[in-house]
């Protein structure tokens, strides 16, 4: 999110999860050369997180706007936060989507791939488990 106060991060957050209380989550920002400055909320239980990842993906893209926040409009993005090998693998996945795979995503941490609707998902280890999708 950009050049939001706490406040308005718990606003966002409690529009996706009502239940959710500021002593719930910890917002530290990142530093960047935007004016729009992003945060890493850590959540102080799972089920939580969750529920806001869940809501986060019901509602589609989201702006300052449809979440009610005063100020010019500007999308709002909520993602996990990856180790930096998670990342690599999953921007490397997402060239799949270019091959056939119609679905490339994160859960948890983890990386999958599905091919359609009905198709079961993947879960990719690593890089070569890619190259080798990419092969078939």
């Amino acid at each position: 999110m950009g050049t939001q106060s706490k406040e308005e991060i718990v606003k966002v957050l409690k529009n996706l999860n009502s239940c959710l209380n500021e002593e719930d989550i910890k917002v530290r920002s990142i530093p960047s050369k935007s004016d729009m400055k992003p945060f890493i909320v850590t959540f102080n239980n799972k089920d939580t997180r969750d529920k806001v990842l869940l809501k986060r993906k019901d509602r589609g893209n989201l702006n300052s706007k449809n979440m009610h926040l005063e100020g010019v409009e500007r999308n709002i993005y909520i993602n996990e936060d990856l180790p930096i090998e998670v990342q690599k693998l999953f921007r490397k996945a997402r060239e799949l989507r270019g091959i056939g795979y119609k679905y490339v995503w994160v859960k948890n941490g983890l990386v999958f791939c599905r091919a359609g609707e009905s198709s079961k998902p993947v879960m990719l280890k690593n890089m070569e488990h890619v190259d080798q999708l990419k092969q078939e």
